[in-house]
């Protein structure tokens, strides 16, 4: 008897214990596939990438040779710096530079090193992607099904392989908006959302934007029901904020004279996004007036129709249209008046990307929402998969759409993630030949030092170890004292400059300029590089090396 009744309870344990044992070794598997699927692709990465991610991988080895936050090279002039070697965080954040160089200290220099942070964190999101599912859903199924999709999104998977700062920023950014969901139950919770916001924010200048919700957030808190709560929860929340960024605005204030640097504060008044890089242009409200109504209407209508397709371009047509069932299925039925806050974090957040990059930062968010963007992933992914479930007969046919929307989303960013690593490593090829010519430059002459005038001094530095600065996106004469008084010694075009345009295609000579070799492109799709020697020796009593650019 009692053996039976032994063998009974044994074997009703097992039964229980089953499916969440299947669940686990099914999220293992899936996080194994995209570990190794992205493993295998970066393997084949000689590049780290374009502009940020060449940023962030240079600076990450000045912090492991010991160096500090310190780069070779001017890339704007929105801050007018002292020498070509300057502080590093006058417009990109410190964070994602100290992740990579953890990873050179633990596995060497190597651009597999570069990337493979980023390639863990997005990893993170499949456990945070199913605690949002959970907050929203009491279905495992969606949980899951969330959570196994962001991993393959095609945004998120091409992010993940370079060193960029998108997969640091989407990690944190998650973070605080679930911690800020569940301060609903636990208002404790706000303090971690506050901690997860500022580490968004030293990972990317937009990751303020969170702050902005969590202070809606406190104030909507359900929790909180009264003002002095509130003040109070906002005097905490504050206080864990400026903490966690205490060390960066110390460092700014050492380098500027203020905790906050002055050059992302004129990207507002960018009226094209190649002005970014301008060295004589008024960037002030007025001389943005300047440009007209009718253009500055005409550019934040143009602006938001790119930012909608941005948004719908995240999840494609085939996971929209299981978004827009959820949403009917919502609006039929309601939402409970206690889970109507854990929409509220989401919503808000949304809304202020928009804002901010259709009325403020217009001009430069050809490039940065999308890379902010992904962050809303876990959040619409939880809707597909509720829309799914909700849409199916049975479970069989719910897991068979999520495997193939799994399967369209390994596809394309297999497929988009392998066509930038090829473009990354055809431009390291041109630029080791580019290089290579330096290198029989410099020896002829060893008593100058060569800078290099380039459109793309992030990678330029990283591949030549040639100082570099930025051509400025102005006149010819302006270009050229810009030259002068930052020593430059060589131009390398092509650029995006209509007044070096006819000078690349040979079509005009100008005495100051000389060209010295044109480097053949792999194809014919690409244009050939230039270098071109600078004429006119720089100024010595000029030069950026001794006094500031103004």
């Amino acid at each position: 008897m009692c053996t039976i009744s032994l063998n009974r309870r044994m074997s009703l344990g097992t039964a229980a214990v089953s499916p969440t044992l299947r669940w686990c070794l099914c999220a293992l598997a899936i996080v194994a596939i995209a570990l190794l699927l992205r493993l295998v692709i970066a393997s084949g990465a000689r590049n780290p990438g374009h502009a940020d991610p060449a940023y962030y991988t240079t600076v990450a080895e000045n912090l492991v040779d010991g160096r500090g936050f310190v780069i070779d090279y001017i890339w704007h002039f929105l801050a007018r710096p002292n020498a070509l070697t300057h502080y590093s965080n006058d417009y990109w954040m410190p964070l994602p530079s100290v992740f990579i160089a953890s990873s050179f200290i633990l596995f060497g220099r190597s651009t597999f090193a570069a990337v493979l942070p980023s390639v863990l964190f997005v990893l993170a999101l499949f456990p945070l992607t199913y605690r949002v599912g959970r907050a929203y859903a009491r279905s495992r199924f969606v949980a899951l099904s969330a959570a196994s999709l962001v991993l393959f999104l095609p945004a998120l998977f091409e992010h993940s392989l370079v060193s960029d700062s998108t997969a640091y920023y989407v990690v944190f950014a998650v973070a605080s908006l679930l911690c800020m969901i569940l301060a609903a139950e636990n208002v404790r919770f706000l303090l971690l959302a506050s901690l997860f916001a500022a580490l968004a924010h030293l990972t990317r200048q937009d990751g303020i934007l969170l702050l902005v919700t969590l202070v809606i957030a406190v104030v909507a808190s359900p929790k909180l029901p009264r003002d002095r709560h509130r003040i109070l929860w906002l005097v905490l929340v504050f206080a864990v904020y400026v903490a966690t960024l205490s060390p960066l605005l110390v460092s700014n204030y050492r380098a500027f004279g203020s905790p906050l640097p002055a050059g992302p504060g004129k990207t507002p008044f960018l009226t094209a996004y190649e002005d970014l890089y301008s060295y004589s242009k008024e960037l002030s409200l007025g001389a943005y007036l300047d440009w007209g109504t009718t253009q500055i209407v005409a550019s934040k209508l143009d602006r938001a129709a790119r930012c909608a397709t941005e948004v719908f371009n995240l999840l494609g047509g085939f996971a929209w249209a299981f978004v827009v069932l959820a949403g009917l299925d919502l609006a039929r039925f309601g939402v409970q008046r206690r889970f109507r806050y854990a929409y509220i974090p989401p919503f808000l957040f949304l809304l202020t990307l928009l804002g901010f990059y259709v009325i403020i930062g217009t001009a430069v968010a050809e490039w940065a929402f999308w890379r902010t963007i992904p962050a809303m992933a876990p959040f619409l992914l939880v809707a597909v998969a509720s829309g799914i479930e909700r849409s199916t007969p049975n479970r069989k046919t719910a897991i068979a759409l999520v495997g193939l929307l799994v399967l369209l989303f390994a596809c394309q960013g297999v497929q988009s993630a392998r066509a930038r690593i090829q473009r990354d490593n055809r431009i390291a090829s041109e630029l080791v030949r580019v290089r290579d010519v330096l290198d029989e430059l410099a020896a002829a002459m060893p008593e100058q030092e060569l800078v290099v005038m380039t459109r793309d001094p992030w990678e330029v530095y990283h591949w030549t170890r040639r100082r570099s600065v930025q051509i400025p996106n102005d006149d010819l004469d302006t270009i050229l004292e810009v030259a002068d008084r930052c020593g430059a010694t060589h131009l390398l075009l092509p650029a995006p400059r209509e007044a070096l345009n006819t000078i690349y295609a040979e079509e005009r000579q100008d005495a100051r300029l000389q060209l010295v070799v044109s480097v053949p492109a792999p194809t014919m799709k690409q244009s050939d590089l230039k270098l071109f020697r600078f004429v006119r020796p720089p100024h010595p009593a000029n030069a950026i090396v001794g006094r500031p650019v103004r």
